[in-house]
Protein backbone atom coordinates (compact mmCIF):
# COMPACT_ATOMS: atom_id res chain seq x y z
CA UNK A 1 0.00 0.00 0.00
CA UNK A 2 1.55 3.35 -0.97
CA UNK A 3 2.09 6.03 1.64
CA UNK A 4 1.56 8.97 -0.74
CA UNK A 5 -0.80 11.56 0.78
CA UNK A 6 -2.86 13.71 -1.59
CA UNK A 7 -5.37 16.46 -0.82
CA UNK A 8 -6.77 19.63 -2.39
CA UNK A 9 -5.69 22.94 -0.83
CA UNK A 10 -7.95 23.83 2.10
CA UNK A 11 -8.61 20.24 3.19
CA UNK A 12 -7.60 18.97 6.63
CA UNK A 13 -5.75 15.66 6.65
CA UNK A 14 -6.00 13.32 9.66
CA UNK A 15 -3.01 11.02 10.16
CA UNK A 16 -2.41 8.37 12.79
CA UNK A 17 1.35 8.08 13.19
CA UNK A 18 2.51 4.85 14.83
CA UNK A 19 5.93 3.68 15.93
CA UNK A 20 6.52 -0.04 15.64
CA UNK A 21 9.98 0.27 17.16
CA UNK A 22 10.69 -1.40 20.47
CA UNK A 23 13.37 0.75 22.07
CA UNK A 24 14.23 3.61 19.68
CA UNK A 25 12.70 7.06 19.45
CA UNK A 26 11.94 8.68 16.09
CA UNK A 27 11.04 12.29 15.34
CA UNK A 28 8.83 12.94 12.31
CA UNK A 29 9.05 16.40 10.75
CA UNK A 30 6.62 18.31 8.54
CA UNK A 31 8.51 21.59 8.02
CA UNK A 32 6.07 23.18 5.55
CA UNK A 33 2.68 22.00 6.79
CA UNK A 34 1.87 22.65 10.47
CA UNK A 35 0.54 19.71 12.47
CA UNK A 36 -2.02 19.92 15.25
CA UNK A 37 -1.58 16.98 17.63
CA UNK A 38 -5.11 16.01 18.71
CA UNK A 39 -4.53 12.54 20.13
CA UNK A 40 -1.85 10.45 21.77
CA UNK A 41 -1.85 6.65 22.19
CA UNK A 42 -5.48 6.35 20.97
CA UNK A 43 -6.76 8.99 23.41
CA UNK A 44 -8.04 12.40 22.45
CA UNK A 45 -5.98 15.22 24.01
CA UNK A 46 -8.64 16.60 26.28
CA UNK A 47 -8.61 16.79 30.07
CA UNK A 48 -10.70 14.13 31.80
CA UNK A 49 -11.24 15.51 35.31
CA UNK A 50 -13.54 18.38 34.36
CA UNK A 51 -17.07 18.39 32.93
CA UNK A 52 -16.01 20.53 29.95
CA UNK A 53 -12.73 18.71 29.24
CA UNK A 54 -9.81 21.12 28.91
CA UNK A 55 -8.38 21.39 25.38
CA UNK A 56 -4.82 19.97 25.37
CA UNK A 57 -4.08 19.72 21.63
CA UNK A 58 -1.11 21.69 20.32
CA UNK A 59 0.49 22.98 17.10
CA UNK A 60 3.93 21.72 16.04
CA UNK A 61 6.07 20.86 13.04
CA UNK A 62 7.56 17.72 14.57
CA UNK A 63 6.56 14.89 16.86
CA UNK A 64 8.70 12.31 18.65
CA UNK A 65 7.39 8.77 19.14
CA UNK A 66 8.89 5.98 21.21
CA UNK A 67 8.31 2.26 20.86
CA UNK A 68 4.62 1.41 20.56
CA UNK A 69 3.46 5.03 20.78
CA UNK A 70 1.11 6.73 18.35
CA UNK A 71 -0.21 10.20 17.68
CA UNK A 72 -3.21 11.55 15.80
CA UNK A 73 -2.36 14.73 13.90
CA UNK A 74 -4.31 17.12 11.68
CA UNK A 75 -2.53 18.78 8.76
CA UNK A 76 -4.31 22.00 7.78
CA UNK A 77 -3.62 22.82 4.13
CA UNK A 78 -5.67 26.03 3.96
CA UNK A 79 -2.59 28.29 3.91
CA UNK A 80 -0.34 25.88 2.00
CA UNK A 81 0.55 26.63 -1.62
CA UNK A 82 -0.22 23.70 -3.95
CA UNK A 83 2.87 21.56 -4.46
CA UNK A 84 4.77 18.58 -3.07
CA UNK A 85 5.86 18.53 0.58
CA UNK A 86 7.50 15.91 2.77
CA UNK A 87 6.91 14.16 6.09
CA UNK A 88 10.15 12.49 7.17
CA UNK A 89 12.31 11.40 10.08
CA UNK A 90 14.94 13.67 11.58
CA UNK A 91 17.14 10.57 11.94
CA UNK A 92 18.75 11.21 8.56
CA UNK A 93 20.45 7.81 8.45
CA UNK A 94 16.92 6.31 8.30
CA UNK A 95 16.24 8.01 4.94
CA UNK A 96 17.80 5.15 2.99
CA UNK A 97 16.79 1.56 2.29
CA UNK A 98 19.96 -0.38 3.05
CA UNK A 99 22.34 0.61 0.21
CA UNK A 100 19.70 2.59 -1.73
CA UNK A 101 19.31 6.27 -0.88
CA UNK A 102 16.08 8.28 -0.96
CA UNK A 103 13.76 5.83 0.74
CA UNK A 104 13.09 4.81 4.28
CA UNK A 105 11.00 6.86 6.71
CA UNK A 106 9.67 9.54 4.37
CA UNK A 107 6.51 10.20 2.38
CA UNK A 108 5.25 12.88 0.03
CA UNK A 109 2.25 15.10 0.69
CA UNK A 110 0.87 16.41 -2.60
CA UNK A 111 -1.42 19.43 -2.27
CA UNK A 112 -3.39 20.21 -5.42
CA UNK A 113 -5.32 23.35 -6.36
CA UNK A 114 -8.72 23.67 -4.65
CA UNK A 115 -11.65 21.89 -6.28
Amino acid sequence: MPSLITAPQGQKILLRLSSLATVRFYTLISPSIPMKVIGKDARILRGSGEPTGQEMSYQTNSITLGGGQMADVLLDTSLVTPGTYFLYTSNLNELSNDKEDFGGMMTEIVISSPL
